[in-house]
């Protein structure tokens, strides 16, 4: 949906009203909003060029596109400005770029979808909320209509109107997540009230149709001036490896938000996004399983053949020392108890650098080679780097290296030899920008060119890695990470493909925008390809079937377990 035929549908927003402001004033905010933001991309945006090569983007054609909603609308919303802000947003084709509003409203419906050949299965039912006595509808049914239409109409006019087309199978995944659940700070049009679906049994064939209603929470931050909003307040740290210089993400922030949308959910969705447990059933009978209190769903199966093979899912790369003691723990016993593992890391929207990296070390008898960055850089960055760069050459101990940064950063072990790496990472910054570089030549994050096995634990035998289009960022980096280096075998669907680190800014306005967030770097692989909207192509491609929704992913199961004898 466009700018023109959005301002339609959002004709029924109450319009801004400050005290007896004009309409030409309020305007006038937001065209100068717009130029804060365009000022943003241009100075921090670093997949720029490679989005005007790859889909003919341009910044300032999609700000003006913006700014022409904002001057030939007769009125303008706190609600319609954001869509308009959002699709500017969607512009980019960027997973990372997105926006955050300060909102509280949202809307879900106690059930979840997945698609296949144009038709839609329900893969989980809230039953606290739809008690299968008054609403028998299974898990494996389909779902013909969604409020009087046909399921895949709604599907593809969200899908155009909130998604955008930056990858065709991460784009529909992303429709039928919303199709259920929308949230306002997330810049989603939010519906309330009753809704009609229709269902087919999977047994019968039979339709039924049910009214359920949206659970709803209004919006109570409205079109008004807020007055003051006081962030939480972060406690100082001591350590430097709790600067936000070293807290670079792979990660999505904005499905996050989309995430906690549904906070009264009786049970876990083992289709969400980060999900403990994934939608994966067992992959055989059992004979160990991780407590789960254990931040990793791990287990030891029997296969087919006899064999004992580990299974660990990586729900996301959010964690720090803690979870990754528990996680060598685990793959210490796998080690001993297993043949193979199988590594479930779909739905993944990515987190830290260096947990992944950290993670990553448990699962390699050799050194993984890194991608490199094409990073942003600004005065800010060269002063940080120019002041520890004396810091960091003091350092001549482990001990000393983890009196600056701590013992480790996010489980990431400290060294003598960390400490040096990012010595010349930053020395590279300095370089970089007297050469009058504000986006850098390619180079290793931190500098951190390779991934050390880990000194006590590694995982020795075979690894199938588990991959879909659900996988974002660090979800994309962990798969990339070990094609590159051809060390295990990945099955599944394409990664989302958002292959840079994220940050993010926040201003003063009136307009309800949190934080904006986009792609502060490129990164290259060993091909030179980058990441950025290519993701990971699976070793062993396998797409969701119609039978696997109906029937319990069956298919998916018996293709796992033949990959798994393969390797």
């Amino acid at each position: 949906m466009g700018i023109k035929s959005l301002c339609l549908s959002l004709l029924a927003c109450p319009a801004l009203v400050l005290g007896g402001v004009s309409t030409e004033t309020i305007k006038e905010r937001m065209l100068r909003d717009l130029d804060f933001i365009r000022n943003t991309f241009e100075v921090k945006y670093a997949p720029a060029e490679w989005k005007r090569r790859y889909s003919g983007w341009d910044l300032e054609t999609e700000i003006e596109r913006a700014k022409d909603f904002v001057r030939y609308s007769d009125e303008v919303s706190i609600k319609s400005y954001q869509h308009a802000v959002r699709e500017f947003i969607l512009s980019t084709k960027d997973y990372h770029v997105g926006v955050h509003f300060w909102s509280t409203e949202w809307a879900a419906l106690p059930f979840r979808v997945c698609g296949a050949d144009g038709k839609y299965f329900i893969t989980f039912i809230d039953r606290a909320r739809l008690p299968a006595r008054s609403f028998p509808f299974k898990v494996g049914d389909e779902l013909v209509k969604f409020d009087g239409r046909p399921t895949n109409e709604v599907i593809q006019e969200l899908k155009a109107r909130e998604v955008g087309d930056a990858s065709p199978l991460t784009d529909q995944a992303l429709a039928e997540i919303y199709l259920t659940r929308r949230s306002g700070a997330a810049g989603l049009i939010v519906p309330r009230g009753p809704v009609t679906i229709t269902v087919a049994s999977g047994e019968t064939n039979k339709l039924s149709s049910y009214q359920i209603i949206w659970d709803y929470s209004p919006e109570r931050i409205k079109d008004t001036p807020i007055k003051s909003l006081t962030p939480d307040v972060v406690p100082a740290s001591t350590a430097l490896a709790d600067h936000s210089f070293f807290k670079k993400k792979l990660h999505v922030p904005h499905l996050e938000t989309l995430n906690k949308s549904y906070p009264n959910c009786a049970c876990e969705d083992p289709n969400d996004i980060g999900a403990r447990r994934s939608f994966i059933p067992d992959l055989g009978p059992k004979r160990w399983e991780s407590d789960p209190s254990d931040p990793f769903h791990a287990y030891l199966f029997e296969a087919p053949d006899g064999r004992l093979i580990g299974y660990v899912r990586i729900p996301h790369y959010h964690g720090g020392a803690l979870e990754v003691q528990a996680f060598a723990r685990t793959i210490a016993y796998l080690e001993e108890n297993s043949e193979a593992l199988v590594l479930d890391q779909v739905n993944n929207p990515g987190g830290s650098v260096f947990y992944m990296y950290a993670l990553a070390s448990l699962l390699t008898q050799q050194p993984l080679y890194t991608p490199k960055h094409r990073t942003t850089l600004t005065q800010e960055d060269v002063a940080f780097a120019l002041e520890y760069e004396r810091v960091f050459e003091c350092i001549r101990s482990d001990s000393d290296a983890r009196l600056v940064l701590g013992d480790t950063m996010e489980g990431y072990p400290i060294t003598y030899q960390t400490s040096q790496f990012m010595l010349n990472f930053f020395r590279f910054i300095m370089e970089e920008w007297n050469d009058g570089r504000t986006l850098t030549r390619p180079y290793y994050l931190y500098g951190v060119d390779c991934i050390n096995p880990h000194p006590g634990v590694r995982y020795s035998k075979p690894i199938l890695l588990l991959v879909n289009h659900l996988c974002f960022s660090g979800g994309d980096f962990l798969p990339a990470i070990f094609q590159d280096n051809r060390t295990l075998t990945i099955f599944g669907s394409k990664t989302a493909g958002a292959g840079g680190y994220v940050d993010g800014c926040s201003f003063q306005n009136i307009f309800g925008v949190a934080e904006i967030n986009f792609t502060a770097s490129l990164a290259e692989r060993i091909d030179k390809n980058p990441i950025e909207n290519l993701g990971v192509t699976p070793d062993i491609r396998y797409d969701l079937t119609e039978d696997d929704l109906k029937d319990d992913f069956h298919g998916y199961v018996e293709a796992v377990l033949e990959a798994v004898k393969e390797l």
